[in-house]
């Protein structure tokens, strides 16, 4: 049995070796991801997310179920404010966001994927009703769109990453508004 300590170094050293150079630039968010499984067989993974007071992430859904538990600090999303226990779900392509946006203090949170590709692959709905889809195990997705969409800076981002190479996908899925 594998023992992992939250409070130190190693704890968020724990992540697959494609995803090093999303973890190396993400605006004082930290990740650590724990597989439940072979990460070939696709498994249930967990990523633990520790996001520095007021961090922001942007309007966006995974092709997976998802629960998210507030760990430590609090998340405000849809009007409410969620504190350590507290949890959130999204059904496959649920677009939910701006969330989290962390409080004051830092926020940590344990999300759950249904599958490996759900927790490394995120889709952001575009106003014009596409939807980007960007692989974080992608080494060629810059650090610059990273940061805008940490930021929620969205349209330099959606300008500079869906001329690249990402996938853009018409919308359609369950759970656009």
């Amino acid at each position: 049995m594998a023992y992992h300590h939250f409070h130190t170094e190693e704890f968020w050293e724990n992540c697959p070796p494609e995803l090093e150079s999303f973890r190396a630039d993400n605006d004082g968010i930290r990740n650590a991801y724990f597989l439940m499984g072979d990460q070939n067989d696709n498994p249930p993974t967990v990523m633990i997310m520790d996001l520095p007071p007021g961090g922001v992430l942007r309007h966006h859904f995974h092709n997976s179920e998802r629960v998210e538990i507030v760990i430590r600090g609090e998340i405000h999303s849809a009007g409410s404010v969620f504190r350590a226990g507290d949890v959130m779900t999204a059904r496959q392509g649920e677009a939910y966001g701006p969330n989290p946006v962390a409080g004051p203090d830092w926020a940590t949170t344990a999300e759950m994927f249904s599958n490996y590709r759900g927790a490394t692959e995120t889709n952001y709905p575009m106003p014009d009703g596409e939807v980007l889809t960007v692989d974080l195990t992608d080494p060629t997705f810059g650090q610059s769109c990273r940061r805008s969409l940490s930021r929620s800076e969205s349209a330099n981002c959606i300008d500079r990453c869906a001329s690249g190479p990402r996938s853009v996908h018409a919308a359609g899925s369950a759970g656009f508004t």
